[in-house]
C-alpha cells in the first residue's frame, strides 16, 4: 500500500533539472564552490513497513545519485513493536562530521565529508488516510552542497562492492589459475558493469585467501 506522492515521477526529470548551478564542479572538497546548492527530488512520504521504506530508498538513491547512511535508530515501544524500530535518521554520505571520526585507518567517510546538511528522518506513526501505523518521512532536507551525478554515485565503495557469490566464485577460480589483477578487473567490468578499481581487486584477492586455504585444508 503506497501513497501517490512517490519520488518516481519527479525522479524521471533529467539530471539537468535539479543539477547544481556550476555543472563543471567536481566531487572534491577543494573544488566545490561555497554557495553550491543542489536540490534533489522529494522522497515518498508513507510506507507500510521498514522493509518497504528500505526498498523505496534504494530505488530513490539510484534514481537521484544520492547515497544515504543510517546515523541513528530508536527502538519501537510496545504500541508499535511489530515495526522493530520507531525512528531512523539518515544522513548523506558527504554529511559526516570530520571531528567525530575515529583515528583508525578507515577514512572513507572522512575523505567524502563536505559537511553536507542533507538529512532524512522517518518515524512510525498513525497514518490519517489508513488509520494504521505506518512509516512516515517526517523530515527531509534535500539541498546538497556538492554536485550529484551518476559517475560519482557509482564510484562510492558501497556501490563498487561485489556481492554476487557466483561472480566471487569465478574470481576465485581466476586467482587459482594465476589470473593477474588487471585481467580480473577487466572481467569484473564486463560482467558486473560496476566501477571496480584495481585496488578493489587487490582487496578482493586478500579477502578470498582464507576461503582458498580452507578449501585446501579440507582436501588434504
Amino acid at each position: 500500500m503506497s501513497e501517490t506522492s512517490s519520488p518516481t515521477n519527479s525522479s524521471k526529470h533529467s539530471a539537468n533539472e535539479w543539477s547544481a548551478k556550476d555543472v563543471n564542479a567536481q566531487d572534491s572538497s577543494n573544488s566545490e564552490p561555497d554557495d553550491l546548492r543542489v536540490s534533489a527530488p522529494p522522497f515518498q512520504t508513507w510506507h507500510d513497513s521498514w522493509d518497504e521504506f528500505s526498498t523505496s530508498l534504494i530505488v530513490y538513491q539510484e534514481q537521484t545519485s544520492q547515497l544515504y547512511s543510517i546515523r541513528a535508530a530508536v527502538k519501537a515501544t510496545t504500541t508499535n513493536q511489530a515495526f522493530g524500530d520507531y525512528n531512523k535518521t539518515f544522513i548523506g554520505t558527504h554529511g559526516w562530521n570530520k571531528s567525530s571520526q575515529g583515528q583508525g585507518r578507515r577514512t572513507g567517510h572522512l575523505e567524502r565529508s563536505f559537511g553536507c546538511q542533507v538529512v532524512l528522518c522517518a518515524t512510525v506513526m498513525r497514518c490519517p488516510a489508513t488509520e494504521t501505523f505506518r512509516v512516515c518521512v517526517t523530515k527531509h532536507k534535500r539541498a546538497h552542497n556538492h554536485e550529484l551525478n551518476s559517475a560519482v554515485f557509482e564510484s562510492y565503495p558501497s556501490n563498487r562492492r561485489i556481492a554476487d557469490p557466483d561472480v566471487l566464485d569465478l574470481v576465485d577460480e581466476l586467482i587459482k589459475a594465476g589470473g593477474k589483477p588487471k585481467k580480473i578487473l577487466r572481467y569484473l567490468h564486463e560482467t558486473t558493469g560496476k566501477c571496480v578499481t584495481l585496488r578493489d581487486v587487490h582487496n578482493m584477492v586478500q579477502r578470498l585467501k582464507p576461503k582458498r586455504h580452507g578449501s585446501a585444508t579440507v582436501k588434504e
